[in-house]
């Protein structure tokens, strides 16, 4: 027998290495951009009020933040990249550069956002795209305030050239062992509540209340505590319900 007909044993050496695994699903690596970019961002992002909540006046809508939605990212991207914490963090970023580009800054029936400040998540980057119109406040997370060797009060400083104020997101309970809340350069702090934020918040911190978003305010709890704190400004269901129904008012 000619030795090119010959059929390798089964489990020996001479066996051929198998073909590699057909990629599988829309998000193979290879096409994430092409797929992410092909995205309405209206399809993964959520708008919600930021509510005034100040003694003696009734509840208003005072800005809107749009967010990047982790599960719905997930969903598009499917359950294997969904639980993958990188290519989230990268399709978020990816979403998040188009923000400004998008119809989503026109506002909406509900919040007409075209009077309103408007927060939303700025791409992990040296220096974003020039605000395209006033009132737009870039949100960054602490973590990206350093990043590139650039200093945090030159990242507020490039930021502020480009017509963007500068929001700090994701700052949590143990933000405050770790850093001055009133010693970050930004125009705004979106502090997160938690039973803990109530157990190590110290209203002697020496930032500025109105300068502070309470976000993550799930119930009436959260409210209550920030109220008693001091805050003024709330995110979270349990803020939103406490605006007039049904018309939803507008801060100045």
């Amino acid at each position: 027998m000619d030795v090119k007909d010959r059929q390798p044993c089964p489990g020996g050496t001479g066996n051929p290495l198998p073909p590699p695994p057909a990629a599988t699903g829309t998000a193979a690596a290879s096409g994430l951009d092409t797929l992410l970019d092909a995205l309405a961002p209206a399809t993964v992002t959520e708008r919600r009020p930021v509510i005034r909540l100040a003694p003696g006046r009734e509840p208003t809508v005072a800005a809107e933040r749009l967010i990047v939605s982790r599960s719905k990212l997930a969903a598009v991207l499917g359950s294997a990249a969904g639980e993958d914490e990188d290519l989230l963090r990268h399709a978020s970023d990816r979403v998040a550069a188009r923000l400004p580009g998008s119809g989503l800054l026109s506002g909406s029936a509900e919040w007409p956002t075209a009077r309103l400040p408007v927060l939303l998540p700025l791409p992990l980057r040296p220096l974003p795209a020039p605000a395209p119109r006033p009132g737009l406040i870039g949100v960054l997370p602490l973590a990206a305030m350093a990043a590139g060797g650039v200093a945090p009060a030159e990242r507020r400083a490039g930021l502020a050239a480009l017509g963007w104020r500068l929001g700090i997101g994701g700052l949590h309970a143990t933000a405050l062992r770790l850093v001055a809340l009133s010693a970050l350069p930004a125009d705004l702090l979106l502090l997160r509540w938690s039973p803990t934020l109530a157990r190590e918040w110290d209203a002697r911190c020496g930032v500025t209340l109105p300068s502070l978003v309470l976000t993550g305010c799930d119930g009436a709890e959260a409210v209550r505590w920030g109220q008693g704190a001091g805050f003024v400004l709330f995110s979270g269901p349990g803020a939103e319900a406490m605006l007039p129904a049904p018309s939803r008012e507008i801060a100045p």
